[in-house]
């Protein structure tokens, strides 16, 4: 009888009820677009619009802490001088903030993995990123030059 147990326990669903209905995020290939071309406000921005999407309020507190790291890496690449350091070059800085958005890419995806993979198996097809994509993108590099410009010697 045990072993009979042991065979039907194997038969029931392991997947957690969340509320019923499946919800629909962005791809993420829109998010690494994000993460590559906007640097991190755009991709923060994309996550919080997933968040949104998902209905996750418990999100912002990551959200908010990779939108205070970001504009005090910020701070700290685009100062004159802050902590003793030698400002780096304008290039190098771009590229240091781009491969950090590329991160944080990693730690959103992550975030929202179950919501990925679930896309990813039912087949459906996500909503369209092009009009939030290129407008993160566009906020998340003004927002950059903006700070760059306002923290800078």
């Amino acid at each position: 009888m045990a072993r009979m147990s042991a065979r039907d326990d194997l038969l029931k669903p392991s997947l957690r009820d969340e509320g019923g209905e499946f919800r629909q995020i962005h791809s993420s290939s829109t998010l690494f677009a994000c993460a590559f071309f906007g640097g991190p406000f755009a991709v923060i921005a994309m996550s919080a619009c997933n968040s949104v999407l998902l209905r996750r309020k418990v999100d912002a507190i990551p959200l908010s802490a990779a939108f205070i790291l970001s504009v005090a890496l910020c701070v700290v690449l685009y100062g004159p001088g802050v902590f003793g350091l030698q400002t780096p070059d304008r290039g190098e800085t771009w590229a240091f903030m781009r491969v950090f958005g590329v991160v944080l890419f990693g730690a959103f995806w992550w975030l929202h993995r179950r919501y990925y993979r679930g896309l990813k198996v039912s087949s459906i097809p996500p909503p369209s990123g092009i009009l939030p994509g290129i407008t993160f993108i566009v906020l998340g590099i003004a927002l950059q030059v903006a700070l760059a410009n306002w923290f800078g010697p």
